[in-house]
């Protein structure tokens, strides 16, 4: 079973348009099945319309007139593979076909990718722009030469791997098809394939193995074209087969049903008649109901007045609750402003008052230390002069000791003859001067100290 790739270059906008209608099934196609369109997947767009406006966005403005504007890619796998494959291998092969494409291109440069399950084999149809790293168009650079392709098959059939795909023989001498041949093909009834053998020459005869080799391998790429296409169409068969035996079952239980529908429209029409007996009397009830609804509802006609009186009484609520709200709201703000106000003047008092007592005691200790130092320098001062007129006291009395002495001898001989000779008398006077002298001494402030 083998990963098969077709790619296809698209050269002008009405090409890449008309496949693009195709892949979007806008046009009749003859071979696909409309009732299975609707399980076709769309990626990256939907339309013919935004895929084109996506590939106008993305081509250079300066670019070949000739050049490539878009690629065409159709992936699938050999018929078989898809009837044996799980949903979830299915699911993968798409998901791997769409990295190769996004490793190769870019997933930026990737504009449709469309899972088409409308056909006989399930496949992926993609469009890329070839835009290069730096920005030109070139298809060449990504599939230009045998051996890039070469090297694409390989590449493609290997991510495939673990599917159970392979890819086709390396080297055969199988003409390339294109995508729209490929389709007709398979549309196309089946064909004896024309087989050539190509005849031994001489070096033939004497490799026996390796001509055995390349005529087998010649063999295999003029019949595998048809190999492919049988095994399309039996698939098809297959489906084909499956699907009208489904009809026949849903034919089937279509007239079952059909049966009891009959069955059920008897039962129904005599439900009904029972149903319109009993819809009269019901009437009937309907219209005493109506008139006692009547009369209610005429007592009741106030109560649109009195249900207005309470909206508006209650709107007139809701009106000054809301303005006491704000009332509110303005107060809690002002309250935080002016505590905010109160806390800043405190702090300012606080400092400024800091400062100010900070500067007092600073002057109050200057002050009392200057008035310690007045006093202590009054102090010693007097204190000094103290001892000077103490020591010139002192001096003085030294002086005085012997007349003091005469003195006290003169008051002895006066107290003892009461008498005052005329001899003391006259050395009292003419030592007067100094007794007043001394006597004012004695009296002067300080001395007494």
């Amino acid at each position: 079973m083998y990963a098969i790739m077709r790619c296809k270059k698209l050269a002008t906008m009405g090409s890449v348009a008309g496949s693009l209608q195709h892949c979007f099934r806008e046009r009749e196609t003859d071979n696909a099945d409309a009732d299975k369109t609707q399980q076709n997947e769309h990626k990256a767009a939907s339309t013919t319309d935004e895929a084109m406006g996506k590939l106008r966005d993305l081509l250079p403005e300066k670019r070949r007139k000739d050049a490539v504007l878009a690629i065409e890619y159709v992936m699938t796998a050999s018929p078989e593979w898809w009837q044996q494959a799980t949903l979830e291998q299915q699911q993968v092969f798409f998901q791997r076909s769409r990295q190769w494409l996004a490793d190769k291109y870019g997933s930026g440069n990737v504009i449709v990718e469309t899972i088409h399950r409308d056909e006989i084999s399930p496949h992926l149809s993609a469009f890329v722009v070839p835009l290069t790293k730096d920005g030109r168009l070139s298809a060449r650079e990504f599939i230009g030469g045998r051996n890039k392709m070469t090297n694409d098959q390989t590449c493609y059939a290997a991510s495939l791997a673990d599917l159970g795909l392979s890819r086709g023989i390396e080297g055969s001498k199988t003409k390339h098809r294109t995508i729209k041949d490929f389709y007709s093909h398979l549309a196309g009834p089946l064909q004896k394939p024309e087989i050539k053998i190509p005849e031994p020459g001489l070096s033939d005869r004497l490799k026996p193995a390796e001509y055995g080799q390349r005529v087998s391998e010649v063999v295999l790429s003029q019949v595998m074209p048809e190999i492919e296409t049988a095994a399309a169409t039996r698939l098809d068969f297959d489906l084909n087969k499956k699907a009208i035996l489904s009809r026949q079952k849903t034919l089937e239980a279509a007239e079952k049903e059909l049966k009891e529908s009959k069955a059920l429209v008897e039962r129904l029409k005599q439900e009904a008649a029972n149903n319109l007996k009993k819809a009269e009397m019901t009437l009937l009830e309907a219209e005493r109901l109506e008139n006692k609804n009547k009369e209610r509802l005429e007592s009741l006609a106030d109560l649109p007045k009195k249900h207005n009186d309470l909206v508006n009484a209650y709107n007139q609520n809701a009106d000054k609750y809301n303005n006491l709200i704000a009332d509110h709201k303005e107060l809690i703000k002002k309250y935080k402003d002016i505590k905010e106000d109160s806390n800043t003047m405190a702090a300012s008092y606080n400092n400024q008052l800091r400062a100010a007592l900070t500067e007092q005691a600073k002057e109050n200790r200057a002050k009392a230390e200057q008035i310690k130092n007045e006093m202590q320098a009054a102090h010693e001062a007097a204190m000094q002069d103290l001892k000077n007129k103490l020591q010139e006291t002192r001096s003085r009395l030294d002086g005085l000791a012997p007349q003091l002495e005469l003195a006290d001898r003169l008051q002895a001989v006066c107290d003892a003859n009461r008498v005052w000779p005329e001899t003391i008398l006259e050395k009292l006077e003419a030592n007067q001067d100094e007794v007043v002298r001394l006597r004012d001494l004695d009296d002067s402030p300080g001395y007494g100290y």
